[in-house]
């Protein structure tokens, strides 16, 4: 089965956002990534057109493989979860057509909200019978703490991405590392992994080299 990320920014799409829609094709599955804090909670809603003789089911995942949330032949519904860990998760929805009928794309809606956006402050005003002022001081509170989140995980993304590139420069500043890579390739042969997850090559062709004393 084909499958395609929908990959979006933390802030852009999982923060409160309008709903977002696409096309799901027949026997596909697409789904959406991202990365999250421990003891955050995720609320979402979801809407899938009807075809007779299909169905859409769908799947929500951390990078364990662990199912916080499943549904099979899905139409219209809600689901919550509470992150346990610092993860990356996804939500996939998948297109199921049995092979003796002719498929159509079918349109999924999707809205997730998160952290204070997924909350339902009226409620919880309610239960803790909290005045007007109280529950906007509450919510601030809540949005403070959510934006000291965010740039914790920023931060470490930076550290994480500077250790990294760190860890490169070394690596094919090291005699034997160029050595070893000039007699075979030329620094034309560049490969990167695209965000559908796929590898794709640019800038020239490989070529043999014969010197050793090439540099990168």
């Amino acid at each position: 089965m084909e499958v395609h990320y929908l990959v979006f920014v933390l802030c852009v799409i999982w923060h409160g956002t309008d709903a977002i829609m696409w096309n799901l094709a027949p026997n596909t599955q697409k789904c959406l990534k991202e990365e999250l804090h421990a003891n955050v909670l995720v609320a979402g809603e979801y809407e899938v057109t009807e075809v007779t003789g299909q169905r859409v089911d769908y799947i929500i995942r951390d990078s364990k493989d662990h199912i916080l949330s499943q549904r099979d032949s899905i139409t219209k519904g809600k689901f919550t979860f509470v992150t346990e860990n610092y993860d990356t998760f996804e939500v996939c929805f998948i297109s199921k057509v049995p092979p003796e009928r002719r498929g159509v794309a079918q349109d999924v809606m999707l809205d997730i909200k998160i952290g204070i956006e997924a909350k339902n402050y009226e409620g919880i005003g309610e239960a803790a019978k909290l005045k007007p002022m109280e529950l906007e001081l509450k919510r601030l509170e809540d949005l403070s703490e959510a934006i000291v989140q965010d740039f914790t995980l920023m931060r470490k993304r930076e550290e994480e991405m500077r250790d990294t590139n760190v860890s490169i420069v070394l690596m094919f500043q090291s005699p034997q590392t160029t050595a070893s890579y000039s007699s075979v390739y030329s620094p034309w042969h560049v490969s990167w992994v695209s965000p559908r997850g796929r590898f794709s090559t640019f800038a020239g062709i490989s070529r043999p080299k014969s010197s050793l004393n090439s540099t990168l």
